[in-house]
C-alpha cells in the first residue's frame, strides 16, 4: 500500500470510526458517559488531524476554503471564544471547565477542527457522503432502540428514574442529541425507495419515540416547530398541494391538542405523560430565573461576557435562596438555555458572530441542489435551536449541529488539482502537536477521570486520592478537596484512633487552597473550603484555624451575599470565635428577609428555612 493510499484510508477509517462517538461509555470513569465520550472525540480528532493536513495541503485550493463564509464565521467564533476566556473572569474554567464540565474553548476548538474534518471528507469522497449520513443514523436509532427498550423495562437504566437514557446517563443529553438525527432519517425517508424507505421510517418512529420516552419537554417542543416549519415550506412551494398539506397539518394539530388534554388531564404524578403536559413546575420557574439573572448579568459584561463556562461569575451574586425554595446545595452554572449562556459568556461579539454563521447556514442550505435536503435541515436546525432554548450543549449533541454545519459547506468547495502526497514538515509538526496534546492535556483528562471513577471513598481508596494530587495537570481541585472531606465525614472515628485524620484534612485543605487560588470568583469553593477548615479546627481546637474558616466564609459572602447557605455558616462561625455582636447583627438582618425564618433546630443547631 502506498503512503497516498495509506492517508486516503486512515483519514476514512477515522472519519468513519467518529459515527461511533455518542455509543461509547466508561463505567470505571467519573462520568461515566460524557466523560467517555468526550476523551474518545479528543483522541480522535487528535490522530485525524495530520491526515486531515496532509491531505488540506496536497488537494485544496487554500484561497476558496478561506473565503468561505462558514469557515471565517467559525474560525471568528473560535477566536472570539478566546478572547473573551483571556479577557474573562477564570480563564482555567473558560479553557477546559472542570470535573463536572468538560466543556470550553479547548473542546470548542475540537469542534471547529472537526468540521473541518467533516467538509474536507465530504468535498473529497463525494459518494461517501450518503453513507456517513446513513451511518449517523442507524448509531443514533441503536440509542434510540435501547431507549425504549429502557422506557419499557426491558433493559437496565442508568438512572432510578422513569425517564429514558440510554447510553448517555441523562435523557436530557439523550433527547438533545436525537433531534437532528430524527430529520435527516426523515430526509432519507423521502429521497429513497423500497425497503430502505420502510427502514428509515421505521428509524424516525423509533427516533421520536425515544424522544417521549425521555420526557424531554424542550427536545419534543422542537421537533413540533421543526416539522410545522417543513410543512410551511411545503405549503408555500407547492401550491397545488396546498389544500392537502393545510387539512393534513390543521387534523395533526387537533388530534395533537386533543391527547395533550386528554393526558394531562389523566396522566399518573411523576409519570412521563404528566411531565411531558405539565408546564407549571418549580423546574419551569427555576429555569425562568436562570434566564433572568443571565439576561441581568450580560447588562455587566456586554461586549465579550464573563468568558466562556463562567456564568457562575453572575449566578453566584444574583442567586436569592427564597427563589430556588432552597437552602443548600443548589450552585447554578449553567442558565439552561445555550442563546443566553453564549450571550453573557460570549457577549455581544459572540453572540453576533455566532447568529451571523446561524444566517450563513441557512443561506447555504436554502440554495442546496436536494430540495428535500434544504428544507428538511433548515427545519432540523430550527428544532435544535428551539430545544437548545431550554438546554446546555453537550458532546452528542453538538457533534450533530456541527455535522448539519459542514453538510452544505462542503458542496461548495472547490479543490486545486491533486498534488503528490508527503509527509512535509507542517503534517510532521502536526503529528507532533497532535501527541504533545494526547500526552500532556487529553491524557491527563483521562486519569483524571478514571482516578475519581475508582475513588470508593474508604480508607483503602486515599492513596487514589493522594496520586492524583500530584498529576502535573489537575483538572478539578476542588472535587479532589471534597472527596477528602467526605472521607473524614465518614471514616472519622477509625482516622482519629489511627492518627491519620491530621493528614486527611491537611490533604483536603491543600486542595481546596489550589482550588480558591485558581478559581478565585467561585464562591462554592471558598464555601467548602471554609467548612473544611472549621473541621480542622474543631478537631484541633486551633483559634487560628477558625479565623482562617471566617476568612474564606466571607470571601464567599463577599461573591455570593444572597446565598443564606453562606449566611447561616457566617453566623455559626463567628458564634464559635465569640464575636457575638456580628453573629446577632447578621442574624437580625436575614431574619428580616421576607419568606424567611432562622431559629434553633435539633440539637440547638442555628437552622434557616424557607417558604415552599
Amino acid at each position: 500500500m502506498t503512503f497516498k493510499q495509506q492517508i486516503h484510508r486512515g483519514f476514512k477509517g477515522l472519519m468513519f470510526a467518529s459515527l461511533l462517538i455518542p455509543l461509547f461509555f466508561f463505567p470505571a470513569y467519573h462520568l461515566p458517559f460524557g466523560g467517555a465520550k468526550t476523551v474518545v472525540f479528543y483522541v480522535l480528532v487528535e490522530i485525524t488531524f495530520p491526515f486531515f493536513l496532509c491531505l488540506f495541503l496536497s488537494h485544496v485550493d487554500r484561497k476558496l476554503w478561506f473565503r468561505h463564509p462558514t469557515i471565517l464565521l467559525l474560525g471568528s467564533f473560535l477566536l472570539v471564544m478566546f478572547l473573551s476566556a483571556f479577557l474573562g473572569e477564570d480563564l482555567l474554567n473558560s479553557l477546559f471547565g472542570n470535573g463536572q464540565r468538560l466543556t470550553g474553548v479547548w473542546f470548542t476548538f475540537h469542534l471547529v477542527l472537526y468540521s473541518f474534518y467533516l467538509m474536507l471528507f465530504f468535498a473529497m469522497y463525494p459518494a461517501r457522503k450518503q453513507r456517513f449520513i446513513q451511518g449517523v443514523i442507524w448509531v443514533a436509532t441503536i440509542c434510540a432502540a435501547y431507549g425504549v427498550l429502557e422506557g419499557w423495562g426491558w433493559l437496565p437504566s442508568a438512572t432510578a428514574s422513569a425517564r429514558a437514557t440510554s447510553v448517555f446517563g441523562n435523557p436530557i443529553y439523550f433527547a438533545s442529541y436525537l433531534v437532528i438525527p430524527f430529520f435527516l432519517s426523515l430526509w432519507q425517508f423521502g429521497v429513497s425507495a423500497g425497503r430502505k424507505k420502510i427502514a428509515f421510517l421505521g428509524a424516525a418512529f423509533v427516533l421520536f419515540g425515544a424522544v417521549i420516552a425521555t420526557g424531554t419537554r424542550g427536545a419534543l417542543l422542537g421537533i413540533i416547530c421543526g416539522l410545522l416549519l417543513f410543512a410551511l415550506f411545503r405549503f408555500m412551494e407547492h401550491p397545488l398541494e396546498r389544500k392537502k398539506i393545510a387539512l393534513s397539518v390543521g387534523g395533526l394539530l387537533l388530534l395533537g391538542l386533543l391527547l395533550f388534554v386528554g393526558i394531562s388531564t389523566t396522566a399518573k404524578s411523576f409519570s412521563i405523560a404528566e411531565r411531558l403536559t405539565t408546564f407549571a413546575d418549580d423546574n419551569v420557574t427555576t429555569r425562568l430565573t436562570y434566564w433572568g439573572i443571565a439576561l441581568r448579568g450580560f447588562v455587566d459584561y456586554p461586549l465579550l461576557g464573563t468568558g466562556p463556562e463562567n456564568y457562575f461569575v453572575v449566578s453566584d451574586p444574583a442567586f436569592v435562596s427564597e427563589k430556588y425554595h432552597v437552602v443548600e446545595g443548589l450552585w447554578s452554572d449553567k442558565p439552561h438555555n445555550y442563546l443566553l449562556e453564549m450571550l453573557v459568556t460570549n457577549g455581544v461579539i459572540g453572540f453576533g458572530v455566532f447568529i451571523a454563521l446561524l444566517v450563513v447556514v441557512v443561506k447555504v442550505l436554502w440554495k442546496e441542489e436536494d430540495r428535500l435536503l434544504s428544507r428538511m435541515m433548515i427545519a432540523g436546525l430550527a428544532a435544535y435551536l428551539v430545544q437548545s432554548l431550554f438546554i446546555f450543549e453537550t458532546i452528542s449533541a453538538s457533534l450533530m449541529f456541527i455535522l448539519l454545519i459542514a453538510l452544505p459547506v462542503s458542496v461548495r468547495l472547490r479543490q486545486s488539482p491533486e498534488q503528490s502526497l508527503r509527509m512535509s514538515l507542517g503534517v510532521s509538526g502536526a503529528a507532533i502537536l497532535s501527541l504533545l496534546a494526547l500526552l500532556f492535556i487529553v491524557w491527563p483528562i483521562h486519569v483524571y477521570l478514571s482516578t475519581m471513577g475508582s475513588f470508593t471513598g474508604s480508607l483503602d481508596g486515599l492513596k487514589t486520592l493522594d496520586r492524583l494530587a500530584e498529576q502535573s495537570f489537575v483538572l478539578d481541585w476542588r472535587l479532589i478537596g471534597r472527596e477528602y472531606r467526605e472521607v473524614f465525614y465518614r471514616e472519622i472515628e477509625p482516622l482519629i484512633q489511627t492518627g491519620e485524620w491530621e493528614q486527611v484534612v491537611m490533604n483536603g485543605t491543600e486542595a481546596y487552597a489550589q482550588a480558591v487560588e485558581l478559581h478565585p470568583l467561585r464562591a462554592q469553593y471558598w464555601y467548602e473550603y471554609a467548612q473544611l477548615l472549621s473541621i480542622k479546627a474543631s478537631v484541633t481546637g486551633d483559634q487560628e484555624g477558625y479565623m482562617d474558616s471566617i476568612e474564606a466564609i466571607e470571601q464567599s459572602a463577599a461573591l455570593a451575599p444572597e446565598r443564606l447557605d453562606i449566611v447561616l455558616a457566617q453566623i455559626q462561625l463567628y458564634a464559635t470565635v465569640h464575636e457575638y455582636e456580628k453573629a446577632q447583627a447578621l442574624y437580625e438582618k436575614t431574619s428580616q428577609r421576607e419568606g424567611c425564618w432562622i431559629g434553633s433546630g435539633a440539637e440547638g443547631v442555628l437552622e434557616i428555612q424557607c417558604e415552599n
